[in-house]
């Protein structure tokens, strides 16, 4: 008796998982802004292919860094607790990550 094609799985998708080594590499890169840069700001955006985003993404490219990733992996990386924050007061910043935000570290 013939195999039934029904029961095959066809993927969609030709994309590969990013893995551990991106969220790793964001938690390392957001770790290293934080004595370098002073201010740090936490912002929303609705539709990240907006023309006021990459404005502000030139404007800023001179002396700023611009991060967006997973909320959870960049609460990590600033801080749960006091007790695990890498400088004071960053883990004040994590609880306001929520939804579609991300970082600015900024010289001004």
């Amino acid at each position: 008796m013939p195999r039934s094609k029904r029961a095959k799985v066809v993927h969609l998708t030709k994309t590969q998982k990013k893995g551990k080594e991106l969220t790793l590499r964001l938690y390392a890169n957001i770790r290293e802004c934080i004595p370098q840069y002073p201010y740090i700001y936490v912002f929303s955006v609705e539709n990240m292919r907006n023309n006021h985003l990459k404005d502000v993404r030139s404007q800023l490219a001179n002396d700023s860094r611009v991060f967006f990733g997973k909320t959870r992996v960049m609460a990590k990386a600033l801080g749960d607790s006091p007790s695990t924050e890498p400088y004071p007061g960053t883990s004040l910043l994590a609880a306001h990550l929520n939804g579609p935000c991300g970082l600015i570290f900024s010289q001004r």
